[in-house]
């Protein structure tokens, strides 16, 4: 990476401090549902965000956790609605 080259008052160069790396986290969670007579009903939830690198993992495991958390809302939903056993 190329950084840039600072000057002080008297003329001396130096880099410039080097700034956190930016990544954006992608995460999802699908879910296929069995109602029955040949009949299926699928959810998929995705979300993303930018943080820095060094927080990428925590990110990525609360955006999977929030996916998760609302596709599952929506089956129970779903199997309250059709009468099936409510996961």
């Amino acid at each position: 990476m190329n950084r840039p080259i600072l000057f002080d008052a008297d003329g001396r160069a130096a880099f410039a401090p080097e700034q956190p790396r930016m990544v954006e986290v992608v995460r999802s969670f699908s879910f296929k549902l069995n109602l029955g007579n040949y009949q299926s009903c699928d959810f998929f939830c995705s979300q993303k965000s930018a943080c820095q690198e060094d927080e990428a993992e925590e990110l990525s495991g609360l955006l999977y956790q929030f996916c998760r958390t609302e596709v599952m809302k929506s089956v129970r939903e779903v199997q309250a609605k059709n009468g099936l056993k409510v996961a």
